[in-house]
């Protein structure tokens, strides 16, 4: 195999990702940022092991702390009610 047929294949498959980002519905920052929007999936996969070893906890507020937040986002897509925010 040539390097110019890895390129391709390459290219076509990012092409094609590119192209199903753009055309679905559901998310925004999929269809501005097609191709990038996976590094950042990538980085919040690893975002606890990255506190974990380097910054701080999800409970240190700074002005909400990532527990809260994750509620927030969950209650904005109507997929959690039941859980207590707050002390």
């Amino acid at each position: 195999m040539s390097i110019w047929s890895v390129l391709a294949v390459v290219t076509g498959f990012l092409s094609l990702v590119g192209l199903r980002d753009v055309f679905q519905p559901s998310h925004a920052i999929n269809r501005n940022y097609p191709i990038l929007v996976h590094f950042r999936y990538f980085f919040e996969m690893i975002r606890p092991e990255i506190r974990q070893y380097f910054v701080e906890a999800d409970s240190d507020e700074l002005p909400y702390s990532r527990v809260q937040r994750s509620i927030i986002y969950q209650r904005a897509k109507d997929t959690l009610d039941k859980r207590p925010f707050g002390t």
